[in-house]
C-alpha cells in the first residue's frame, strides 16, 4: 500500500533530509521511521529497549573504559569518593 504524503512542509523536510543522507525520499522516511520507533520502544520499556541499552553500552561506552577499572576498581572509588568527599585515583 502506498503512502501519499499531503503536507508541504512534510514533503520538504523529507526531500531536505533525503539530499542530505544522499538517498531517496522513501528511505528518508523509512529510516525515521524506524528510528523513532526504536526510541518510543526504549522510553515505554518494550523488549528491544535493554538490548538497545547493552548495545549503546557496548559500542560507545565500554571501550572509553580504561582497562583494570573493572566494576569492583569503579565501586572502591565511588565509596571511597563518597566518603571523603573527593575522588582519588591512582
Amino acid at each position: 500500500m502506498g503512502l501519499n504524503i499531503k503536507n508541504a512542509i512534510v514533503e520538504r523536510l523529507a526531500g531536505e533530509v533525503a539530499g542530505l543522507a544522499h538517498e531517496t525520499k522513501t528511505e528518508a522516511v523509512r529510516r525515521a521511521l524506524l528510528e523513532r520507533r526504536a526510541r518510543l520502544q526504549a522510553r515505554a520499556g518494550k523488549p528491544g529497549g535493554r538490548k538497545g541499552l547493552r548495545e549503546y553500552l557496548e559500542r560507545n561506552v565500554w571501550p572509553l573504559i580504561p582497562s583494570g577499572w573493572g566494576v569492583f576498581s569503579i565501586a572502591r572509588r565511588k565509596t571511597r569518593f563518597w566518603a571523603t568527599g573527593r575522588l582519588k585515583c591512582r
